[in-house]
Order: C-alpha cells, then sequence, then structure tokens
C-alpha cells in the first residue's frame, strides 16, 4: 500500500514539475503521428501508398521532418482497416509535410489521391509522444517485425501520470523479459498528445500474432504478482482496445 502511495505521490509532482517545461521535454521525444482509417476495401490500397505517396514521404525523410512511416492493415480489433504511422522530432514539421504531401499527390496522381479516398473515406487521427521504448530515441519505429499488436489504454487524464510509473515499475521489467524470450522484437509505450479517448499505446511488434498474444498473456502474469500496483493501474486505466496489425509497410 504504500508502494502505491508513494508512487501517487511522485506522480503529482512529476506532472506539477513537467507542467510549465512540457515543450522542451517533448523535443527530446519521438513524436508518432497515427491515422486510423475505416477502408470499405484494401484492394490495391497498400500498393497505391508504396508507389505513389511513398516517394513523397522519402522527400521528407531526406529533409529530416519525417524519420519514419509505415502502414499496418487490421488483423483483429476494432474498425480501423488500415494504419498510417509517421515519427519525427517536431509535431510541426510533421503536419506540415503531410500536408503539402496531401496536395501534391492531389495535383499530380489525382487517379490515386481519389482511389484512396474512396476506399478509406474516414479516419481517426491521434499523435502520441514516445515515453519509454525498447529502442534508444533516434530509432523509434526504424525496424518493424511483421505482426504488431496496440493496446489502447482509456486512462484518467488527472492521475495517468501514475500509471506511467507503475507501468515503468511493473511492465518495462515484463516487456524487456519477453524480448530476452524472442517473443517481442520491439515495444514502446507511448502518450497521448492529441485526438480521442485514448490516453497510453503500448505497441508491440513480434515474429507473429500468436508469440505477441503469449507474450501478452506472460506480460499480464507478472504484472498481476504485485496486486496493489496491478489494481492501482486499473483504477487509472480502466479501459482498452486491443488491436493486431501486419505491418504492410515500413521505412526506413
Amino acid at each position: 500500500m504504500r508502494r502505491v502511495t508513494l508512487l501517487v505521490w511522485l506522480a503529482f509532482i512529476a506532472a506539477g514539475a513537467a507542467a510549465g517545461s512540457l515543450n522542451a521535454q517533448d523535443e527530446e521525444r519521438p513524436v508518432v503521428y497515427a491515422s486510423y482509417w475505416d477502408c470499405g476495401t484494401l484492394a490495391n490500397v497498400v500498393d497505391l501508398i508504396a508507389q505513389d505517396w511513398g516517394p513523397l514521404m522519402q522527400t521528407h525523410m531526406d529533409g529530416g521532418a519525417i524519420t519514419a512511416w509505415g502502414a499496418a492493415t487490421h488483423k483483429t480489433g476494432n474498425s480501423w482497416d488500415l494504419l498510417l504511422y509517421y515519427v519525427g522530432s517536431d509535431y510541426e514539421a510533421i503536419t506540415s509535410a503531410l500536408q503539402s504531401s496531401g496536395q501534391q499527390l492531389a495535383e499530380e496522381n489525382p487517379e490515386t489521391f481519389e482511389t484512396l479516398g474512396n476506399a478509406c473515406p474516414s479516419h481517426e487521427d491521434y499523435v502520441w509522444i514516445s515515453a519509454m521504448s525498447s529502442a534508444p530515441v533516434e530509432e523509434v519505429a526504424q525496424e518493424r517485425a511483421e505482426a504488431a499488436l496496440s493496446i489502447y489504454w482509456v486512462c484518467d487524464e488527472g492521475v495517468e501520470a501514475a500509471a506511467d510509473l507503475i507501468f515503468e515499475e511493473m511492465m518495462m521489467p515484463a516487456l524487456e523479459a519477453q524480448v530476452e524470450a524472442g517473443l517481442v522484437n520491439s515495444w514502446s509505450w507511448n502518450e497521448h498528445f492529441l485526438g480521442g479517448k485514448y490516453r497510453r499505446l503500448l505497441a508491440l511488434d513480434g515474429p507473429t500474432h500468436a508469440s505477441l498474444l503469449e507474450a501478452r498473456n506472460g506480460i499480464i502474469d507478472a504484472f498481476n504478482e504485485n496486486p496493489g500496483l496491478s489494481a492501482a493501474f486499473s483504477r487509472i486505466c480502466n479501459g482498452h482496445q486491443d488491436n493486431l496489425y501486419d505491418i504492410a509497410i515500413s521505412v526506413p
């Protein structure tokens, strides 16, 4: 009980200290711009993205606005059929790159622009800040495995910083154990910056979906070894959505 109380108080102190220096802190952490698309069909969509959208993204990678980008397709989960993600160090630079690329695609490849719009007519955008990761800051999302598991958490915004401390204390060692076992290739814990109801994202890459689900069970088992911290985390982040994806495009 004392451990849980201490973590909660530390979270309040950390949140207060960070309030005046959020921008400076975030400049040191990768930004992940994620667009989740509802599509009527994915036929030719990934091919068109690679063929016509990819060269535009490469221009912005060469310019430094984007350090990694990719596409993932729905395997299991909610209604999101397609995920497009972009990683960089600056939110404004990423959004500027995406806006100019969208205009360029519409002007230079109107047929592709229309085809993609008709296939995937609606989407939801999130911007995540990478808080903790198995990869160094400069290498986040640089290497992706074939399978991905994303766990989106609904958390109490007022005390969610305590969940980060509990994650670091309990989940991080369990995740590293799954990496050492070969079930997980990489992982990242991400904080909400802009978007909808989900406040935290745990993203896992692995060789297969089966290995990721096995790793998930191992993480849950390890987490439940401390009922106090497990219960405290569940009170703060009391709902989640699990999605399995196939990584279709990963650059670089």
